[in-house]
């Protein structure tokens, strides 16, 4: 847990947060670290083989939280 209170101080000098995790608990995710939920963009990369490989730009990103406004889940 330290690390991410860290990591959480850092991000109020931070423009836009990347995050490459296997996780698909990100809800989760996003409470432990303590990332705010509109604070900044956020795009998480995570594989997910229905839609990483699709031929459908659409289908390759999504925001499915809405309660994270500027979350895009690639």
């Amino acid at each position: 847990m330290y690390h991410c209170r860290r990591f959480s101080i850092q991000l109020r000098i931070s423009e836009q947060l990347f995050i490459a995790t296997f996780t698909a608990g990100i809800p989760l995710f996003l409470s432990y670290c303590e990332i705010p939920a509109d604070l900044l963009p956020v795009t998480i990369a995570r594989h997910n083989v229905e839609n990483c490989w699709s031929s459908s730009p659409n289908k390759r990103s999504s925001k499915p939280y809405p309660d994270f406004p500027n979350l895009v889940i690639m």
